[in-house]
């Protein structure tokens, strides 16, 4: 009965520390990868002239990005999630939905309203900018445009994309890591119980093979308690110097 209550609790106990550990490294992993996301992005281009999509897509795929491109906000719009683009570059004047209420339908919904929007459009007047910028625009490039100067900017709302993204999968996994903290200080008494009545049991004189399970019981104990240590331990994971102004894991560093 003792063994039986025993090995229940530590398989409980396992499977606890497996999926913080697990929920740990998809989130370690995601933040390293996402590091590189710049490199490779997809960006959404919304304009009904032909020849504009094109030279911002011969532009951006100059730079190794990913590009979609639509001829109005409508069409663009119902497939904004499937693409989960980090760049979007929008015309104002549109057939069937301006630029402005393309900006009003991302700014509704929590998963599209913080992905950096580019105003390309004709109308260049201070008011058209302020304009564009108060409904959620981040940047806002009159036409006709230069060409470098489009692929300056669109790489700098990218790096912003991807520090957006690195800040959200930080704070995922500090939360983790107070989790884990968390489950090490709830699982140190009963752990300790359970090897302190497993040196008990051990010692008497009881048949041979409920003895063998008993041991494989406190060395399975005493293994969880140094896994326990080391999740405590990722609440202060180092970090190292990355780019200018940007730190990532160490993972080199034990």
């Amino acid at each position: 009965m003792i063994f039986s209550i025993l090995l229940l609790l530590l398989i409980f106990i396992s499977i606890i520390i497996y999926q913080v550990k697990s929920q740990f490294y998809s989130n370690l992993t995601l933040i390293v990868k996402g590091f590189s996301k710049i490199l490779m992005a997809k960006v959404l281009i919304i304009d009904d002239d032909d020849s504009v999509r094109k030279i911002v897509t011969h532009r951006l795929k100059k730079n190794n990005h990913e590009t979609y491109s639509f001829s109005n906000g409508a069409e663009a719009l119902q497939k904004i999630k499937e693409i989960n683009p980090d760049l979007i570059i929008l015309d104002v004047i549109m057939p069937v939905m301006t630029g402005y209420e393309v900006l009003q339908h991302l700014q509704k919904d929590s998963e599209l309203q913080t992905i950096p929007v580019m105003m390309l459009t004709a109308q260049d007047q201070l008011q058209d900018k302020i304009k564009g910028l108060e409904y959620g625009a981040y940047d806002y490039l009159p036409k006709p445009f230069d060409h470098q100067e489009l692929s300056v900017r669109a790489e700098a709302l990218l790096r912003l994309r991807s520090l957006q993204l690195q800040l959200i999968k930080a704070e995922r996994l500090a939360v983790v890591g107070h989790v884990a903290l968390t489950v090490k200080q709830e699982m140190e008494k009963p752990l300790k119980s359970i090897v302190k009545l497993s040196e008990t049991l051990v010692v008497k004189a009881i048949p041979s093979d409920i003895k063998k399970r008993i041991t494989h019981i406190l060395e399975s104990t005493l293994r969880i308690e140094r896994i326990l240590q080391k999740l405590e331990g990722l609440q202060d994971t180092p970090v190292k110097d990355y780019l200018s102004g940007i730190k990532m894991i160490d993972l080199g560093k034990e």
